[in-house]
């Protein structure tokens, strides 16, 4: 047992330090370079429909994406309202941040 985790660990350790030689250095990117990375992709969308036979209908929507160094913040609402005769009314919103 004891022979066991003792060439486990040697294995490991061999791992670790392959890894570690074969580590390039940090590159210092320019800053038209700097404009073309991109880490993940932030979408925030909303739509509302409303009808009403002899009513009143109206929708509204927002959406909000937001990136900072520190963070990412997306939201999305929506509000459909009808009234009076045969109303319809339906809303979507969606987030996401990858």
């Amino acid at each position: 047992m004891k022979s066991k985790f003792i060439s486990a660990a040697v294995g490991s350790l061999l791992l670790v330090s392959a890894g570690l030689v074969s580590a390039a250095e940090p590159v210092t990117l320019t800053d038209s370079q700097m404009d073309t990375v991109s880490a993940g992709r932030i979408s925030s969308t909303s739509s509302g429909v409303a009808a009403a036979l002899l009513g009143f209908a109206t929708t509204g929507s927002t959406t909000d994406a937001r990136v900072t160094y520190f963070s990412s913040k997306t939201e999305a609402s929506s509000v459909s309202l009808a009234t009076g005769l045969l109303p319809v009314a339906a809303t979507t919103a969606a987030s996401s941040i990858r």
